[in-house]
């Protein structure tokens, strides 16, 4: 280890000074400068995100976890004095449920940020244009005129994309 900081004899005492720190423990304050920059990003990253990254999915897994080793330990006692864990249970439950909503929207979000014309995960075993073999794939399983209309839709949209590309590139080469 480059310093010294780890929890030591003097950790939370009347002698865990600055002056100690200082000169024993983390001279130079290299160990705190690399936590309050690490720190730092952190929160940057939080303030930036739309959505905040943190899985409320398990979070509610964790809360079931809990409320059952809560039920299993205390139930007894609490139903001898008529007092009842089914608020928490309701309010864990109203929370799964939003959390596998919000969950469902984020998927989507992903989703729509992955899709792209020519390259994207795609259902369709074809190694081409995704939307196109998605959409053909489907069409051909359900006959159906509006799923040919989505394979032509892709077909232009993925004509419109490359033919955009080469205007750019036409652009940058008659510089």
């Amino acid at each position: 280890s480059k310093t010294s900081a780890r929890i030591y004899p003097a950790y939370h005492t009347a002698y865990d000074t600055f002056d100690y720190t200082a000169n024993h423990i983390d001279p130079g304050f290299f160990s705190h400068q690399a936590v309050g920059r690490t720190a730092g990003n952190v929160l940057i990253r939080l303030a930036d995100s739309l959505i905040l990254p943190l899985g409320p999915r398990d979070y509610s897994e964790t809360l079931e976890t809990y409320y059952n080793t809560a039920d299993s330990t205390f139930s007894a006692e609490l139903t001898a004095r008529k007092i009842s864990l089914d608020p928490v249970k309701k309010a864990i439950d109203r929370y799964k449920m939003y959390s596998e909503e919000l969950n469902k929207i984020i998927s989507e979000l992903k989703k729509q940020e992955q899709d792209h014309v020519i390259w994207a995960s795609r259902s369709s075993s074809v190694v081409t244009f995704p939307g196109i073999a998605d959409a053909f794939s489907k069409a051909s399983s359900t006959g159906l005129e509006e799923d040919w209309k989505q394979v032509h839709h892709h077909i232009t949209v993925a004509a419109t994309a490359i033919d955009n590309a080469a205007s750019t590139l036409q652009a940058a080469a008659s510089i």
